[in-house]
């Protein structure tokens, strides 16, 4: 063998050619493109599972509410600067602050259980938030304040220290386990619907603005605790849904309540009965 052709062997035995190179940097590429999707999905379904155990925690505070004081809490104020109170109720119970921030969600939504919180917020202050992570079924699938005669409210209190409209007697809720406590609040939501910092403490499906709809931060859902306590993911789209079954599930008398449905243009139901109107 030559010389010449002993270097050109040594040359090749101790490098890649630059094909060579190409192909293994399109194979890594290759895997990175496969790989990163379900080490994403992964992540989030971790975050999904600490969300529901925050709902379930809140589930398990609001049992305890009601056996203390038969009324469910109710949602806020109707005075001053209408101050939300259902996490600050919860939270003299709980005394976790952390639970009631989701993992998936701002971080300004992270509440440290002292700061006072607010339907909106007009001008920074260092001891106040709108932006919340979780909201609460005040009004069911719709607001009944106001009315005249007076309605009782559908959901689990609204206008707290109301007659009709506030903190509503446990034994009203006919379906414990059918009925909607709280859930993922739309906080961060891409919808441009949604408003970002206003009543964000709430949830209700029939806005049709999509305002106060269930969040869909996990993977186009939210966790939903219901009061009996369990804890479900649902995808948002099933959660506002024009459904007499779904609608239900937000009303305290397990009734549809079709007549009310700020949106029932969009989902005309035929043969409604009459016990659903």
């Amino acid at each position: 063998m030559r010389i010449g052709d002993v270097r050109c062997l040594r040359g090749r035995l101790n490098g890649f050619t630059l094909i060579e190179i190409l192909v293994v940097v399109a194979i890594i590429a290759l895997l990175i493109a496969i790989l990163l999707p379900s080490l994403a999905r992964a992540r989030e379904l971790a975050k999904r599972t600490q969300c529901g155990a925050n709902t379930h925690q809140m589930g398990i505070a609001l049992h305890m509410y009601t056996l203390e004081q038969r009324y469910y809490p109710g949602h806020h104020l109707t005075f001053g600067r209408w101050d939300i109170l259902w996490p600050v109720r919860l939270n003299r119970l709980m005394k976790q602050p952390q639970a009631f921030w989701c993992p998936s969600a701002p971080a300004d939504t992270q509440w440290n259980g002292i700061d006072r919180i607010y339907n909106t917020v007009t001008s920074a202050q260092p001891d106040e938030q709108a932006t919340f992570a979780y909201g609460y079924n005040d009004w069911g699938v719709a607001e009944t304040s106001g009315r005249n005669p007076p309605v009782y409210n559908r959901g689990l209190g609204g206008h707290i220290n109301h007659h009709y409209e506030g903190e509503v007697r446990a034994e009203r809720v006919k379906r414990p386990s059918d009925m909607i406590e709280i859930g993922d609040s739309d906080s961060g939501s891409t919808n441009p619907k949604a408003r970002n910092g206003f009543w964000e403490t709430a949830i209700d499906p029939i806005d049709d603005s999509g305002l106060e709809w269930p969040g869909d931060r996990h993977l186009k859902g939210a966790n939903i605790v219901f009061a009996d306590g369990h804890a479900e993911w649902l995808l948002q789209s099933r959660l506002v849904e024009g459904s007499i079954g779904m609608r239900k599930k937000w009303n305290n008398d397990y009734r549809a309540h079709y007549d009310e449905w700020g949106d029932k243009s969009k989902y005309p139901i035929a043969n409604v009965p009459p016990e659903e109107r």
